[in-house]
């Protein structure tokens, strides 16, 4: 029976054989060449991995330390099938993967993945473990890292109901005039979804606050004039 690790090695090596070398400039483009790429497109990976499973048999359960030795691994689209699994697990079920979760949003940085683990491992977490997890939250947004910054303004994105929004604009007002891109964006972001739910809560807060152009932009997006 094959271990996590030597599973994991063997679909590494798939990717590799399969990957196309014509696609990867584009996608590492795309990413101002931060990672590099197999040269899978999302279709292409998913069609790769079912057929995989099939062959190899199902995901086994993955250790944290096979998560961090692929996750440190340049490959873009095994960073991919790393947060899905991860989902798929349940990692935000246990009480202890808040270290794992901080650790994934700090390395290997990008938006893609730090959206993904934000609004998919992050805020199930916060669901399950919300009055205990709140102090870690205040200490991620006080926070110099802006992945972690951004992380607590989106992980409530899927929520609608059971939105925090009084948690979501403290968050927000500790970053009101940041010049950081990934922060504006975000608040914008948080502001507009949470709308769907109470429009005029969020049209009384943009009012209320001096927001940055790009924030209040994106807050209002569909808003009618």
């Amino acid at each position: 029976m094959k271990t996590d690790f030597n599973y994991f090695e063997q679909l590494h090596q798939a990717l590799l054989a399969a990957g196309n070398p014509n696609s990867v400039e584009a996608m590492s483009a795309y990413m101002r060449h931060q990672f590099e790429f197999y040269g899978l497109k999302n279709p292409e990976r998913k069609k790769l991995l079912r057929n995989f499973i099939l062959e190899n048999g199902s995901v086994p359960p993955i250790s944290e330390e096979t998560i961090k030795f692929y996750w440190g691994e340049p490959y873009r689209e095994m960073h991919y099938i790393l947060m899905e699994h991860l989902e798929k697990q349940k990692t935000h079920s246990k009480k202890e993967s808040i270290n794992l979760i901080e650790w994934l949003i700090t390395h290997q940085s990008w938006w893609v993945s730090v959206d993904f683990v934000a609004s998919h491992l992050l805020g199930k977490y916060v669901l399950n473990f919300g009055d205990e997890a709140k102090q870690t939250l205040e200490n991620w947004n006080n926070s110099e890292n802006i992945w972690l910054v951004r992380s607590t303004l989106i992980f409530q994105l899927s929520y609608k109901e059971k939105t925090d929004f009084e948690l979501i604009k403290q968050f927000i007002s500790k970053h009101l005039h940041s010049n950081e891109f990934f922060i504006q964006k975000a608040i914008g972001w948080a502001l507009r979804q949470y709308a769907r739910t109470d429009s005029e809560a969020v049209f009384d807060f943009v009012n209320r606050n001096e927001l940055k152009p790009l924030s209040k932009r994106e807050a209002l997006k569909h808003f009618k004039p």
